[in-house]
């Protein structure tokens, strides 16, 4: 039926030429408009699956600058550390960064130093806000400052700093102090310079590692995390300016790391790998191919189907979502090696009987019936939860359905018989290697019996690596930097980050109360060493208003007649006016009212987005915590525990997605056997020979897998999506070889269809071995992993088409005849033609 709908439609499209042309051009050019109009996703939340579950953990991928900071180092190459010289190279860098940034704007903020300004207005803040940061705790010290002797020496010793060179600077926290309350509190704001998560010193207001041998500098960019050409761009400039620095000061070192440094090097390498393998690659299978064929036709023959379905697939995946994952395309991209198997079938069966009708004939079913089966396969990834693998599913199967479109309609107009050409010699050689009877050597047979029942045992062994981390690209200069760091501010100790969320300010401090407690908790078990308490500094409404009232509350008549005396008198002694304290006074006899620290914008914004950021409508609090790695998952999981907290973490979430990935993939993966094997049945209708089409792909299946356990390899996020393409073209193999075989049964008219086959099987192995083994000596962990699955998978599916499917087969004709059973797929038309005339 199939063959005779594709014979009819080329039969009036060679007549109507017009026609033909006008259908090709117009489609293409909508599919190419269409096409080019998608919008790519970089966002890693389309890994996600789709769950509520997922909600909270999203959060820890969005644009958050805690996590989004670039860490820049200086410090001298000559083991010179003079700290004065490093922040003035610090302080040249900076400015000259921020100038190469005028224009783009990729740079939001620099920190590096602490400016007297933030000083000044953080004691002013202070100045009028005692009692809200006066905890119920405080008050028992605050009994002994109230002692005659401690009123001496703090009048004194304010009485000294107002006649020393920061009196302008101190005058103001002074007035309002003078008992020395500020001494309870410097515990508080030391905290926030730890809000950074990490160990610091501040030297000339400059930020330095604890021995000051390292200025340091914190870059948040001005664009969404995931925005790669804004990162791309901004690291170019920050290479470039340290290029020009290095070149005008010799003995500074600038060094830098950071989650967009990283991903903008994960991604350059591999662009880098695939522009040089494929190109490689592709140059030798141009070769091999132009010089089998001999015609120069032959290469624009076999792109222009599958950039054919390519775009149809875009337009289809526009249509339909208007956005897909750019990661779903580059993988998807390789799967089109399928689609380019199809081109192969009908161009090496044309450079055979060189008749575009005879090709279509004998090639229409096993193209539509291989493609309907890959489809399906593919398809069986709408059933996941995760964005990712729908768009892969979905661009894979509009391509191979726009490349089989091509193929079957288009492509045999592009023939011209009289020129057709091939290489006799290199074919002859072909011909002798596929018409060898393979199924005949026993030896070979049990081999591949044997190697399977190992297979079968040792596909046990395989496990799921859930870490992203180990198919991520660490660029090494890059990763000294990160060692460095860490080296020099928390040697043997990483550092990460839980927040508190909500979508009012009060309640996410309020959780952050509770990460505090869990952390001690941690800490008491040694789980943690330590972590920062920078929020505690921030303050609810009703927290400061019951500070408020406590202090009232503490400040009794009696109180504060004996104070007021004591600090007249103190004050005489040094010929201060007793108004001078007077703020302090009005502090207790005012009515305060509570004043937020985070609107205030006391805290310079480089440090306070360390601690709470506002995003999408959320507010974050942040609590950096250091620990051994070996510690991360456990603190995590005891964190992530409670309502409203998560782990600042991609990797934490990631582990817990793709393990979800890796089960909807073994469903989608029976799903598509069971339509496979269904597709066979309906096709062939025996179930003997569905089952000999089907054991090939099966058994190639658990090889992969048995041998991936046999050399200790391991599943990823990447090579098990890649797995779905070597299912797809084994299927494709099984149909090719099934068809050869039945077509004896079937007609005498062609007995060498099998070797025609077999042919364009041998082709498209090759063209996919070169192409995806080229990927074996990329240097991104995740593309060499792609090269090593799809090898083992496209041998063990050749070896099993070409030997164990013929040997199944030709011991099935042996049943039949030996047992007298009769079916119609292993009749020919002329024994049943011959045999009903006998009837007659």
């Amino acid at each position: 039926m199939i063959t005779n709908i594709v014979l009819r439609i080329y039969q009036y499209l060679a007549k109507h030429r017009k026609t033909r042309i006008t259908a090709l051009v117009i489609s293409s050019l909508l599919f190419i408009v269409f096409g080019v109009q998608i919008e790519y996703e970089e966002d890693i939340t389309k890994l996600l699956p789709s769950t509520s579950e997922s909600e909270s953990g999203s959060l820890a991928f969005t644009n958050l600058r805690v996590k989004d900071k670039i860490f820049l180092l200086v410090s001298s190459k000559n083991g010179e550390t003079d700290p004065d010289e490093l922040a003035e190279f610090t302080d040249t860098f900076v400015a000259r960064l921020r100038e190469a940034d005028t224009a783009t704007k990729y740079i939001d903020d620099i920190l590096y130093q602490m400016e007297e300004e933030t000083l000044l207005d953080a004691i002013g803040y202070l100045s009028e806000n005692f009692p809200s940061f006066i905890d119920a705790d405080s008050y028992e010290a605050i009994d002994t400052l109230l002692s005659d002797e401690n009123i001496a020496r703090i009048i004194e010793s304010n009485y000294k700093a107002l006649t020393s060179s920061s009196a302008m600077v101190m005058k103001d926290l002074i007035a309002c102090d003078p008992i020395g309350i500020r001494n309870i509190l410097i515990n508080k704001v030391k905290e926030v310079r730890n809000g950074l998560g990490s160990n610091q010193a501040l030297y000339s207001s400059h930020f330095f590692t604890p021995d000051t041998t390292i200025a340091l500098a914190y870059i948040s960019p001005g664009f969404k995390s995931f925005d790669s050409k804004s990162g791309n761009k901004l690291i170019e400039m920050l290479e470039n300016e340290i290029d020009k620095f290095g070149a005008e000061y010799p003995n500074v070192k600038i060094q830098y790391h950071g989650a967009p440094v990283q991903s903008v090097y994960n991604s350059r390498q591999v662009k880098k790998d695939l522009s040089l393998t494929l190109s490689i690659s592709l140059v030798i299978i141009f070769i091999v191919i132009w010089l089998c064929f001999k015609n120069k036709s032959t290469i624009p023959m076999l792109l222009l189907p599958v950039g054919y379905g390519a775009f149809f697939a875009l337009a289809m995946m526009y249509f339909i979502k208007g956005t897909m994952s750019l990661m779903a395309l580059g993988i998807g991209a390789i799967v089109l090696g399928v689609a380019l198997s199809y081109c192969l079938h009908i161009i090496t069966h044309y450079k055979y009987v060189s008749t575009p009708e005879r090709v279509l004939q004998d090639q229409a079913k096993p193209i539509f019936l291989g493609s309907l089966t890959t489809v399906g396969s593919f398809l069986g990834l709408m059933l996941t939860q995760s964005d990712l693998l729908r768009d892969f599913g979905l661009f894979a199967s509009f391509s191979l359905i726009g490349t089989t479109t091509f193929c079957l309609i288009f492509l045999p107009h592009f023939f011209n018989p009289q020129r057709n050409r091939k290489s006799k010699k290199a074919f002859k050689v072909l011909e002798r290697i596929n018409s060898h009877p393979f199924e005949q050597h026993r030896w070979l047979i049990a081999l591949i019996v044997i190697v399977a029942g190992v297979c079968l045992y040792t596909q046990r062994w395989v496990t799921f690596d859930a870490n992203l981390k180990n198919i991520s690209y660490y660029e090494p200069k890059i990763s000294e930097s990160v060692e460095l760091l860490a080296s020099k501010t928390q040697p043997g100790q990483v550092t990460t980050y839980y927040a508190a969320s909500s979508h009012d300010l009060d309640s996410a401090l309020l959780i952050s109360r509770k990460i505090s407690a869990t952390c001690d908790s941690l800490k008491a078990k040694g789980l943690i060493k330590g972590y920062s308490k920078a929020s505690s500094l921030f303050l609810t409404e009703d927290e400061a208003q019951e500070n408020i009232d406590a202090w009232k509350e503490y400040w009794t008549q009696e109180k504060l007649d004996y104070v007021k005396n004591r600090i007249d008198k103190e004050c005489a002694k040094y010929g201060l006016s007793p108004k001078f304290y007077a703020p302090f006074f009005n502090m207790i006899e005012d009515d305060l009212e509570p004043q937020s620290l985070y609107e205030a914008e006391i805290i310079p914004n480089g440090i306070v987005v360390n601690i709470i950021e506002y995003t999408d409508s959320v507010y974050m609090v942040f609590t950096p915590a250091q620990m051994p790695e070996a510690n991360k998952s456990v603190v995590g999981k005891a964190i992530d525990k409670i309502p409203g907290c998560l782990v600042v973490d991609p990797m934490f979430y990631t582990e817990a997605m793709v393990n979800a990935i890796n089960d909807d993939f073994n469903i989608a993966l029976r799903f598509s056997m069971a339509f496979v094997f269904i597709v066979l049945l309906l096709s062939y209708r025996n179930i003997l020979l569905s089952l000999i089409a089907f054991l090939p792909v099966t058994l190639s299946w658990y090889i992969v897998l048995g041998m991936m356990g046999m050399m200790g390899m391991q599943f990823n996020l990447v090579n098990i999506i890649i797995s779905t393409f070597i299912f797809g073209i084994g299927v494709d193999y099984s149909i090719f070889v099934m068809d050869g075989l039945l077509s004896k049964a079937r007609s005498q008219s062609e007995p060498r269809l099998l070797i025609y086959h077999k042919t364009a099987i041998f082709f498209s192995v090759l063209v996919l071995i070169i192409s995806t083994g080229s990927l074996l000596f990329a240097t991104h962990p995740a593309l060499k992993s792609i090269g090593v699955a799809t090898i083992v998978g496209l041998v063990s599916a050749l070896l099993l088409a070409y030997t164990l499917q013929p040997y199944l087969y030709h011991a099935l004709v042996r049943l039949m005849i030996r047992y007298k059973i009769n079916d119609k797929w292993l009749l020919s038309k002329r024994k049943k033609k011959e045999e009903r005339d006998a009837k007659i």
